[in-house]
């Protein structure tokens, strides 16, 4: 307990002025609605949002129109239905490291931003390859040829596998 208040003491100053320099950058209306607003609300404009309703509401599904040869393959509702339903299906599953994963594999965060939409980009290729992360963009490459819920969840877990060990992130 020593120790804990001791850390608490240290980090006391730092913070102190943080919230001073905030508090100078914004007019006294901002400052009384950023104060009213809670530590929870300023915590999620700070940090963002990660739960399933927020991750579902801020999906857009597209197609990647150079990835398919219009003459051969016609990319239909189909194929968006489908993916679409695979996404949300697994994300209905998933818990909340699952879905820190998730975000962070598509964007390098560990939260989605306030606001933030994830494209979620259909591509022309083989249900063999993975889904490719753009977390500049928050945008996802997934192969529309995905036949099966569980093909789907294999590869989005071997994708997010990948990324973070790519990226140096682990979860805790």
């Amino acid at each position: 307990l020593a120790e804990e208040d001791e850390r608490i003491n240290f980090l006391i100053p730092p913070l102190l002025l943080i919230a001073m320099e905030i508090k100078q950058s914004l007019s006294e209306t901002e400052w009384r609605l950023l104060r009213e607003s809670g530590a929870s609300s300023l915590k999620t404009k700070v940090e963002g949002e990660l739960n399933k309703t927020s991750i579902l509401n801020h999906l857009s599904f597209q197609f990647d129109p150079y990835s398919y040869d219009f003459e051969q393959i016609h990319p239909n509702q189909c194929d968006i239905k489908k993916i679409k339903d695979f996404v949300t299906n697994w994300i209905d599953r998933a818990d909340d490291n699952q879905l820190r994963s998730l975000i962070r594999s598509i964007s390098g965060l560990n939260a989605l931003p306030p606001g933030q939409q994830l494209i979620l980009n259909l591509k022309n290729s083989s249900k063999e390859h993975l889904p490719v992360a753009h977390t500049c963009f928050f945008t996802l490459d997934i192969p529309s040829q995905y036949e099966s819920q569980e093909n789907f969840d294999a590869k989005l877990q071997q994708f997010m596998e990948m990324a973070l060990i790519g990226s140096g992130f682990t979860i805790s």
